[in-house]
């Protein structure tokens, strides 16, 4: 019965999670459509109150989201380096998946890595969308 419930938080957080980088990225671009507070009655100042609670907790699990994808992208280029004789022949067994995987994050490190320098706002844009899409890059990669 765990599982069946676990599975179905999982699937929620894989919807609700890159609608949510899009809305953060739309929110920044467009600052008007961020929710005012304030107000005489309670419908006025509920509502934007209660929206930025739930901002909160979805800004939380996008952190979350992109520490991981973060670790990953940093780590890579360790990884390909300690696995270089495996690279070329020489060291122990390697699994392809993996190998895959570590070779796409380095890649898009250095993608990202070029991008920041020739304009900041777009590869933090993309990171961010990467945070909120990391189950479909990581299936992408593996």
């Amino acid at each position: 019965m765990e599982l069946a419930i676990t599975a179905r938080y999982r699937r929620w957080i894989e919807v609700a999670l890159p609608a949510y980088s899009v809305a953060v990225l739309f929110v920044y671009f467009r600052p008007e459509y961020m929710p005012r507070t304030g107000g005489d009655s309670i419908g006025e100042w509920l509502m934007p109150w209660a929206i930025w609670g739930v901002a909160g907790a979805m800004s939380g699990v996008l952190a979350l989201s992109g520490l991981a994808v973060a670790f990953f992208l940093l780590y890579s280029p360790l990884y390909l380096a300690t696995r270089s004789l495996a690279l070329i022949g020489k060291g122990g067994w390697v699994d392809r998946r993996e190998l895959r995987f570590y070779v796409g994050c380095f890649i898009l490190l250095c993608f990202l890595a070029g991008l920041a320098v020739w304009n900041p706002v777009l590869a933090a844009s993309i990171f961010v969308l990467m945070a909120g899409c990391a189950h479909l890059v990581w299936r992408a990669l593996v």
